[in-house]
Parts: C-alpha cells; sequence; structure tokens
C-alpha cells in the first residue's frame, strides 16, 4: 500500500515554526528605555479619584458631575490661616478668568468646615470658584495629599485633570504658590 501525502499534516509544524519564530522575536527586539521623566508621566496619569464633598455654602459637591465636561483644577491648601489668607488662593482668584476663560472648573480644597470657610470670607471676601471641605482629610489622604505624622499635615497640592477624567498634571509640594503661568499652561495643555 502506498502512502498518500496530506497537506494538511504541515499545518501543526507550520504552525509551530510561525509561533516559535513570533516568541524568538519578542524575547530578543531591542527594549525601548524610558527617562525617569517619560515613567513619572505615565505613573502620574491615573484616574482622578471620584468625591463628594460640600462647599463653601454647606451644599453637596460631586467631581463625577463635571469629569468628561470640563478640564479641572483641583488645589488642596492648608486652611490653618483661613482661606482668605491662603496665598494659593489668591492667585487663584486673581487669575480665575483666565484659568476658566473655555470652561474649565477650579476646585479648593482644605479640611476647614463649609462654616469656617464662610467666616473666612467675610475677611475677604467670597471667591468665583468652589471651596470645598473635607473635614476627616478622606479626600486628601485619597489624593496623596497628607502626611501620615500625628496630628497629620495637609501637603500644598495642585492637579489638573482633563476632559476624560485622568489627571495629566500634579504638583505634590514643592514651592508655593505655584504661579498662575504654571497652573494655567497645565491647564491648556490638558485634553
Amino acid at each position: 500500500m502506498l502512502l498518500q501525502f496530506k497537506p494538511r499534516i504541515l499545518v501543526l509544524p507550520f504552525a509551530a515554526l510561525v509561533i516559535w519564530g513570533l516568541i524568538y522575536y519578542r524575547v530578543n527586539r531591542p527594549q525601548i528605555e524610558l527617562s525617569d521623566a517619560e515613567r513619572e508621566a505615565i505613573q502620574r496619569r491615573r484616574p482622578a479619584p471620584v468625591f463628594k464633598l460640600h462647599d463653601q455654602r454647606s451644599q453637596l459637591f460631586r467631581l463625577g458631575t463635571y469629569l468628561g465636561r470640563h478640564k479641572l483644577l483641583i488645589v488642596f491648601f492648608d486652611s490653618s490661616q483661613g482661606a482668605s489668607r491662603n496665598a494659593q488662593l489668591q492667585v487663584l482668584k486673581s487669575g480665575y478668568e483666565k484659568l476658566s476663560a473655555h470652561g474649565e472648573k477650579v476646585l479648593a480644597i482644605s479640611s476647614a468646615t463649609p462654616y469656617a470657610n464662610r467666616e473666612s470670607f467675610k475677611l475677604g471676601g467670597d471667591f468665583p470658584f468652589f471651596v470645598l471641605s473635607d473635614a476627616d482629610y478622606s479626600v486628601e489622604t485619597e489624593w496623596g495629599c497628607m502626611t501620615t505624622g500625628d496630628p497629620p499635615q495637609v501637603i500644598p497640592s495642585a492637579f489638573v485633570v482633563d476632559r476624560a477624567g485622568v489627571i495629566s498634571w500634579s504638583q505634590i509640594g514643592g514651592p508655593t504658590p505655584i504661579p498662575l503661568e504654571t497652573l494655567s499652561r497645565e491647564l491648556n495643555k490638558a485634553r
């Protein structure tokens, strides 16, 4: 009896050869090296943690309402001297028109109660943006803006959240107040 050649018998060895070639390529191809700045930028781009806090008028503010619709500038500040005496908030207040020119929203968050913020406004006037109260430090902790000491301390910080709800820029700590030009540039760069 004569053996008949069947081409489909070669399919399995051919598939094994292709798979082996792909594995060899994947293992031996040159790796792309990222700079420290690129690696940090990739780590920084994460979804913005969603929260609900009370504003200076004791009304509930939901971040989820603004995600996907607006670019956001979120600033965490130390409220120990009151909102009206905070240098970063004064920078935001003076440059608010520039920062919100294209529908961007500005938020300031501290551990002060809505009542304490209203009392502070009596000294220095109201702010044209939301000043939110995080009395239990939960949002500040979730965003990485708190020290772990006893008592915990707020680390002055700023975040830009793009319309997709992703943090596109942040500064935790560092020199304060953050200049208006830096905040405006980073807000304009966000998608």
